[in-house]
């Protein structure tokens, strides 16, 4: 460890190192000085000595061999610490020196005499010592001597220092420059042949140099890269965005990884490192660090691609899997394995709950078949029954298999759990239309079929003959006589049908096929069978029926036409409301009109007072003319036509040359090119907005009813739309309005409360004045008013500094950045440290989530609230309970606003407080509103309005649900991901 030295001892080591005399060679005046010393004061050993920081250095030396000791080994510390001469004739008298490593051990020190060396600045730089193997003394003559000999010591520094002064003024700029060449040269041959790839990047992202490492990582000469824009070698540019503008704050990078571009066109994941070189507060240039990971980034997608198809495989299978450690008991199970007993993820579900929930009659069954598992070595099977919490019976299917040890003793299980429910109920439901259909077959004219399948013959009933329009004797007894009329589109997926029955893939067959009539009609029929096997497994025979479905078919093809067109409706629709701009309202509309009538042209024709009109949307085919943006006024068309539209008027034309229509009109219609059309008209209001027209101009068409109201159906949404849009842009103008009038309140409260600060100030500081000072002095009234006056006062500060605070809010907002709601609530129970202290409350958490919030703001939310319990307290000590939950709220008759929407957390704080009506739960949130007074619950009544406000300010909301004595819950939401950070 580095010794941490005082001011004095720091400045002391510069003024030493001012010399340059450490580790020097030897010279002549130095020795010669100390063997004068040594000579005049008639001892073996005298030492010029320097003390670094970590070590005695010896300049020049007599009678001793090492060249330096450690600076806390001797005694010439004694004069750095005692600032002069000092003088030892016997060591051994001093308990404390006796011990010295130079005392005890070599060189044996029993005499010494040592003389600071002290520069003209003060500065003791070490000394010239004396030392001998036995006791000793000095006269006072050979004192003078010795620290007359210290000065000559620092004459030869001084003389040194000078003449290395002159010396170094001559030749430093070229050992600077030599020193500066080798050391770029050392940095260029370091860099150039470093395995790491180095490339340095202007402020707009031009490559201006790169190490070779860099080059055969990506395969790029030095003309393809260094020059070029880095954005054309990062794949993702959002990336290249991010570093350079992070690089742009002087940020520094580390570990970011990247996906680079290679010559061959392959793809590359680097780490970068990287910082900025400032010069005079102007980028320069990043130093940018490259390492290849695209090896690891392969091994973590495989891992990650085979944990998610073995996932997928089991949640495809609804396979839930488990493990249970037969020496604990502990049983470990998956989300999916919960699932098939009815529980939800959160529940702990032991292995002792597991048997609870088996059937009673099944339960000894389950735990034989695992017993005999286990001792035989082999797999687990069972199927049983399980009671779900809510009392409904399931069948589970659990295969496991035994964990073994050395010595074969089973030590863990492992398994999967199938819900079987659903194929019981199906087995179960088959049986019993088995039963329906043979006694429905008895009472029904379906027709009969029995195919012998070793021989082909069919016996065909009756009913099946005629069913087809045939006489008994018209068909023969072939299954021939069946596959040739069953209509060629089915006929393989019927056969394949029927192979899936055989090979018992399907419990039965059934199908809905079509077969061709004696008339050569196609009609539908219910095709049902059941195969018999014999005991080698081999179909002998099948037995069903046909039942003839074609009106039910048939009315299924006219409902799905029908639900076709609603469908279509529907989307057309939704796209025309889902935007509020006029434009795209129109615009969406000729699109979607155009591609579900398959119509020639469609457009929207917006009439103007005088009768006119301007096509302001179309969509046409390529063949027709275009018409968008057309002013048309036709003479022939009478005055008030336009109030025949407004009465609901709708006209459909056939054949526009057949029409029974004015010359004029045929000849304004056949000039774009129009056989046929639709008119509808868009009302809005009490008023005609324009025209909806579908044009056919490839041929006469005859228009469907269906057509004609899906089109004026399609013109009333255009207008409910177009209403819309209109009472969209008021209000957005009166939003507006109430912005700017919310934030000039916001700033006259922050102005009006700041303002009032140091006047109130002045005043609360005069009335505790005059309360100290003639407090007593006067009669009782007296006191009582200037109590009143001074709790006036600091109620009114107390309102004033939570006014600001509110309007802070919004004012004094810190952007939103990730924060740990963990540390939040930390955070605001310490700071109510006292108040919890003071009332004995205890204050638990679930783990809290991570979110993009304001840290300030949030602690507030929680430290009013947590003291908003505490405060309401009544006589035990305040519970408080805080969680956060996240879509998993179901809604229910009591609490249906409790389910948080899309990715959006709702907290909730409990209390076991004195709780409130219902009808306050609103009014609590408003700013001034109070339901006690202050004398027995001080405050201000801005607390929970501050709450209410940073929550919105959050895209959240808060409420409270509480009863009088039972405490109240204070719930708010704070959407996952805020859509902009303000």
């Amino acid at each position: 460890m580095k010794p941490v030295f005082s001011n004095s001892e720091v400045a002391r080591l510069e003024a030493l190192h001012q010399y340059q005399i450490l580790d020097t060679e030897p010279e002549k005046a130095y020795d010669d000085i100390a063997q004068l010393a040594a000579f005049i004061c008639g001892t073996p050993i005298a030492l010029v000595n320097f003390i670094a920081e970590t070590r005695q250095w010896f300049k020049a030396k007599l009678g001793i061999d090492v060249p330096e000791m450690p600076r806390n080994v001797g005694l010439s510390y004694l004069c750095l610490q005692q600032q002069q001469m000092v003088v030892v004739p016997d060591v051994l008298a001093d308990a404390e020196l006796a011990t010295n490593p130079v005392v005890v051990d070599y060189p044996f020190v029993r005499f010494y005499a040592g003389v600071p060396l002290v520069t003209p600045k003060g500065d003791i730089l070490g000394t010239l010592c004396v030392i001998d193997n036995v006791p000793r003394e000095l006269n006072q003559q050979q004192l003078d001597a010795l620290q007359a000999l210290s000065r000559q010591v620092i004459t030869q520094l001084e003389l040194r220092r000078h003449v290395a002064e002159l010396s170094r003024k001559t030749a430093e700029q070229q050992q600077v420059e030599i020193a500066l060449r080798r050391s770029q040269q050392k940095l260029t041959d370091f860099v150039e042949n470093a395995s790491v790839g180095m490339h340095w990047v202007q402020a707009d992202g031009t490559i201006i140099w790169a190490n070779q490492a860099e080059l055969d990582l990506l395969g790029y000469s030095r003309a393809e890269y260094i020059g070029h824009s880095i954005t054309e070698f990062h794949v993702d540019r959002h990336v290249i965005d991010d570093i350079m503008q992070r690089l742009g704050r002087n940020e520094t990078l580390q570990n970011y990884e990247a996906r680079l571009r290679c010559k061959d066109g392959s793809i590359r994941y680097v780490l970068i490192h990287s910082n900025v070189l400032w010069e005079n507060g102007k980028f320069i240039h990043t130093r940018c660090f490259t390492r290849d990971i695209t090896t690891r980034k392969k091994i973590e997608a495989a891992l990650k691609e085979s944990d998610r198809r073995l996932r997928v495989a089991l949640e495809a299978a609804k396979l839930g899997s488990w493990e249970l450690n037969l020496a604990t008991g502990e049983l470990f199970t998956s989300k999916q394995c919960k699932a098939n007993f009815g529980l939800p993820e959160s529940f702990e579900f032991t292995y002792e709950r597991l048997l609870e929930s088996i059937h009673p009659d099944d339960r000894a069954y389950m735990q034989n078949s695992v017993k005999q598992a286990l001792v035989n070595h082999s797999d687990y099977e069972a199927e049983y029954r399980n009671i779900w919490p809510d009392g409904s019976v399931h069948w589970i299917l659990a295969r496991g298999v035994g964990i073994y040890d050395s010595n074969g003793t089973p030590t863990r299980m492992i398994g999967v759990t199938l819900d079987l429910t659903a194929r019981k109920q199906a087995e179960q439901a088959l049986q019993e239309s088995e039963q329906r259909w043979q006694l429905a077959l008895q009472g029904n004219n379906d027709g009969i079929w029995d195919w012998n399948v070793q021989t082909n013959e069919v016996f065909f009933s009756t009913p099946w003959k005629a069913m087809l329009g045939y006489q008994d004797h018209e068909i023969a007894n072939n299954v021939e006589e069946w596959s040739k009329r069953v209509h060629p589109d089915d006929l393989d997926w019927v056969l394949q049908a029927i192979q899936d029955h055989f090979a018992k893939k399907t419990p039965y067959y059934i199908t809905e096929h079509r077969v061709q009539c004696k008339d050569g009609s196609y009609k539908w029929i219910l095709d049902r069978g059941q195969a018999l096997w014999d005991n080698a497994g081999n179909v002998v025979r099948m037995v069903g029926s046909h039942t003839d479905v074609d009106d039910r078919k048939r009315a299924e093809e006219e409902i799905k036409r029908q639900n076709l067109r609603s469908q279509l409706f529907s989307e057309i629709t939704f796209k025309i409301r889902e935007t509020l701009h006029l434009d795209d309202i129109l615009q969406t509309t000729v699109t979607e009109i155009q591609k579900l009538l398959h119509a020639d042209r469609v457009l929207i024709f917006r009439l103007w007072a005088d009768g006119s009109g301007t096509v302001v949307q179309e969509a046409v085919l390529p063949d027709w003319p275009v018409v968008l943006g057309q002013n048309i006024l036709d003479p022939c068309f009478q005055q008030n036509y336009v109030d025949k539209y407004r009465q609901g008027r709708v006209s459909a034309i056939t054949d526009v040359a057949k029409a029974n229509i004015s010359e004029c009109h045929r000849e304004l219609l056949q000039q774009y090119g129009v056989q046929a059309n639709l008119v509808v008209p868009i009302l809005i209001r009490d008023g005609v907005w324009g025209l909806l027209i579908a044009h056919q101009c490839h041929n006469p068409r005859e228009w469907q009813s269906f057509e004609l109201d899906l089109l004026q159906q399609l013109a009333n949404q255009i207008g409910i739309a177009l209403s819309q849009a209109q009472l969209l842009e008021q209000e957005t103008r009166h939003a507006q309005e109430l912005t700017r009038s919310n934030g000039e309140l916001e700033q006259f409260a922050y102005i009006a409360s700041h303002d009032l600060q140091e006047p109130l100030r002045m005043v609360t500081s005069y009335l505790q004045l005059l309360e100290r000072r003639y407090k007593n002095q006067l009669d009782a009234r007296a006191d009582e008013f200037i109590s009143y006056a001074v709790d006036g006062a600091g109620r009114m500060q107390t309102l004033i500094n939570d006014l600001l605070n509110y309007s802070r809010v919004s004012t004094r907002a810190q952007p939103f950045k990730l924060v740990d709601c963990n540390t939040i609530v930390e955070k605001a129970i310490a700071n109510l440290q006292i108040a919890i202290a003071e009332s004995n409350a205890v204050i638990t958490a679930e783990p809290l989530p991570q979110l993009l919030a304001d840290t300030t703001q949030l602690v507030q939310v929680f430290q009013n609230l947590i003291g908003n319990a505490i405060k309401f307290r009544r006589e035990e000590p305040p519970q408080i309970y805080i969680t956060a939950t996240k879509n998993t709220i179901e809604s229910n008759s009591e609490n249906s606003h409790l389910t948080p929407l899309e990715n959006e957390w709702l907290f909730s704080v409990r209390d076991n407080g004195i709780g409130l009506e219902s009808q306050y739960a609103d009014k609590i949130f408003v700013i001034f509103q109070r339901l006690h007074s202050r004398s027995k619950y001080p405050g201000t009544g801005i607390g929970l309005a501050i709450c209410k406000k940073i929550i919105e300010r959050h895209g959240g909301r808060i409420w409270l649900e509480s009863k009088p004595g039972e405490g109240s819950v204070f719930y708010f939401t704070i959407p996952e991901q805020t859509g902009k950070q303000s």
